[in-house]
């Protein structure tokens, strides 16, 4: 669970000769060092990420060369930084001093480790997938091929550099590994199974994006489903192919040069269905009016339909629910997994409610047991289990 992050950043830096941060740990508690992993895989709070830091400092003071330790000690100041940035004390000069900090470690890492896999990735990612690291980009990738660590790196620049045959063997090989969570996998195909054939799914961020990738590339499922990362549109590259693989005018108005405005061009000239994925932050309030549930996804309509069928369709007929009651296979993604789970609570309330309107006791009877299930499966405080709870009661009583 997210804690109020107390690391400031302060004074003349550990190893980059910059900036370092202060916190409120016990100096002399000792770290047990661990490779760091994605937030959406664990979640720490800040202390940890910083103990975490200042242990991997110490073991690169021991052997500036060896190169896993600058990639915990980046990783651990990069999410330390980040709590930091989320808590109240977030400031615009904080960001920019963060930024710094940041800057220094590959800077330090080029000194003594220079042209590894490491600074050359980094370097792309940290400018902000400047073209001028784009060749140590590609260096990197050459350097560790195979390394599934850092599959979502891999992917992001694959997707966007169009480097289709190396995504889908990249996908295959994260796949067959077993690596990846079965809930974000089972959450994945549960969305691109309510989809209609030929359609179009709008989605954002690394969970939504990658994991349908392994569905699709890894698994080979739902292939004919286009899939349309919308941060990526941005990219003259990325949107040109995007644009003519679901036959759309590459040619943008003036004002549809931003998020909003590709939206409107892919609706206005899209001929398959329009959905959105509902984990992500568009402008809702825009299309309030032309967007319906059918489960996990939205559909854009200009025309009011029945989705409550589709809706219905999709949780008796095409999705895959067993996961949400037991699972057999260790989760490694627990904090995006979690999250995840509840949106079936979200969405399903309102077929809760068809079901006892409808006086379909048994379905009604099957339907609640199961969101109870997944609320008691959820890591909640005790108040939002309540929440929760009385949520899914209120459609079930019809109170």
């Amino acid at each position: 669970m997210k804690h109020q992050t107390i690391g400031i950043l302060l004074g003349i830096g550990l190893l980059t000769g910059s900036i370092a941060w202060a916190t409120n740990r016990n100096a002399t508690q000792k770290v047990e060092l661990e490779n760091i992993v994605s937030p959406t895989k664990v979640e720490y709070d800040s202390v940890w990420y910083a103990r975490q830091a200042e242990g991997w400092a110490k073991e690169i003071k021991k052997n500036p060369k060896n190169e896993n330790a600058w990639l915990n000690y980046y990783l651990a100041s990069k999410y330390q930084l980040t709590w930091f940035n989320s808590s109240p004390y977030y400031n615009k000069r904080a960001t920019k001093d963060a930024m710094n900090f940041l800057n220094g470690i590959i800077a330090n890492m080029e000194k003594n480790i220079p042209d590894t896999h490491t600074p050359n990735m980094l370097k792309y990612f940290q400018s902000g997938w400047n073209d001028k690291y784009k060749a140590g980009m590609m260096r990197a990738i050459a350097q560790k091929p195979d390394e599934l660590r850092f599959f979502p790196e891999y992917a992001a620049f694959m997707l966007r550099e169009n480097m289709e045959k190396e995504l889908t063997r990249l996908c295959q090989k994260m796949y067959e590994s077993g690596e990846y969570s079965p809930a974000l996998l089972n959450y994945a195909y549960n969305e691109l199974a309510g989809l209609e054939p030929g359609s179009i799914l709008l989605a954002n961020g690394d969970v939504p994006i990658y994991s349908k990738l392994l569905i699709q590339k890894g698994k080979g499922l739902f292939t004919n489903v286009h899939v349309v990362a919308l941060s990526l549109l941005y990219l003259d590259n990325y949107r040109e192919t995007i644009f003519n693989k679901i036959g759309i005018p590459l040619e943008l108005a003036p004002t549809d040069k931003d998020e909003k405005g590709m939206i409107r061009h892919i609706i206005q000239h899209s001929k398959h269905p329009v959905y959105f994925s509902i984990n992500n932050a568009f402008p809702k309030e825009e299309l309030k009016d032309s967007l319906y549930s059918e489960g996990l996804v939205m559909r854009y309509s200009a025309k009011p339909y029945d989705n409550i069928s589709i809706k219905r369709r999709n949780y008796e007929k095409r999705y895959l629910l067993d996961y949400l009651q037991e699972s057999f296979s260790p989760e490694r993604y627990t904090t995006s997994a979690d999250g995840l789970k509840l949106n079936y609570v979200v969405v399903f309330q309102s077929l809760l409610k068809h079901y006892r309107e409808a006086g379909d006791e048994a379905r009604l009877k099957e339907l609640y047991q199961l969101l109870e299930k997944v609320i008691d499966n959820v890591e909640l405080t005790p108040e939002r289990r309540e929440g929760y709870m009385n949520f899914i009661n209120e459609a079930y009583e019809g109170k």
